[in-house]
């Protein structure tokens, strides 16, 4: 169970720190439920309530420091997503954002930079959506690993867009 002032990744939402937990957070709910109080840090006025034993929401911890100073040696190392089609490829591009783990959004964003060469060679066409996954991906990378290493977002985002290629 996590804890009050822990940071964890909730979901679609990102990184988030958790406030409080208790029962009954607003007038209605089950007084038997013990729920997540959390709020993210990208809408700070943003709260979202969790019920603990949710398992429908993806939630885990953030990276510590240790992991986000390897994960920059890890990302050149990421395999490309795959697929034989480009229905295929979305959905895997899907999946790997879905997921919550960052090496999966790293694959994303080592998957796009790949297929960015392929279309400077005339080799295949990106599309508009596959821009739109790596940005998703490197934004929910560059927020987890900007607060583990106190560094501003927009220097985590050059240095992830830098070690995807």
């Amino acid at each position: 169970m996590f804890k009050v002032n822990d940071y964890v990744f909730y979901g679609a939402n990102g990184v988030c720190r958790i406030d409080s937990i208790c029962t009954e957070p607003f007038e209605g709910a089950p007084a038997d439920v013990l729920y997540y109080v959390l709020h993210t840090l990208a809408e700070p006025k943003q709260t979202i309530l969790n019920p603990v034993t949710n398992d429908k929401v993806r939630m885990r911890y953030v990276m510590t420091r240790e992991e986000s100073e390897a994960f920059f040696t890890l990302l050149p190392t990421l395999s490309p997503l795959l697929g034989d089609t480009a229905k295929q490829l979305r959905d895997a591009y899907i999946s790997a954002i879905k997921s919550g783990e960052p090496t999966e959004w790293g694959r994303v964003m080592r998957t796009y930079r790949a297929r960015l060469r392929l279309a400077d060679a005339k080799l295949t066409r990106v599309t508009d959506a596959e821009r739109g996954f790596y940005e998703g991906a490197r934004r929910l990378l560059a927020a987890e690993i900007s607060l583990a290493l106190a560094l501003p977002l927009s220097e985590v985002e050059s240095r992830l867009h830098i070690a995807a290629e």
